[in-house]
């Protein structure tokens, strides 16, 4: 019973950053154009998570549910030329739409 639930809250952990990582995007994305103070702290935070997202396991496997080299990707893409003073809300989505994905829920249940 003990590993059983050693094997939830590894799931529920994984899960946790993940969705924090879409939250602070899509709150990013959602301050763009009126509040760059408010959109550049969510990213950050964003980026954060999106890093940490490389230390979740799928509980089958084993593996890390996103490989190394599609989270540098996602960080990657959003230093992009001038970094957070340039990203896009379609690319913020998209990030944002693939990890959700990959975690099992989707961006607007993150929002909340």
């Amino acid at each position: 019973v003990r590993d059983e639930q050693v094997e939830i809250i590894r799931e529920k952990i994984s899960k946790v950053i993940a969705v924090r990582a879409v939250h602070y995007l899509q709150s990013g994305k959602n301050n763009l154009t009126s509040d760059k103070a408010s959109a550049f702290h969510g990213l950050s935070e964003a980026f954060g998570f999106i890093n940490s997202l490389r230390f979740t396991r799928d509980n089958l496997t084993g593996s890390p549910v996103l490989s190394s080299t599609k989270i540098d990707g996602y960080m990657d893409t959003l230093m992009v030329d001038n970094g957070f003073w340039d990203v896009t809300p379609a690319t913020l989505d998209m990030i944002s739409d693939e990890i959700s994905a990959a975690y099992g829920f989707t961006k607007e249940q993150a929002a909340n």
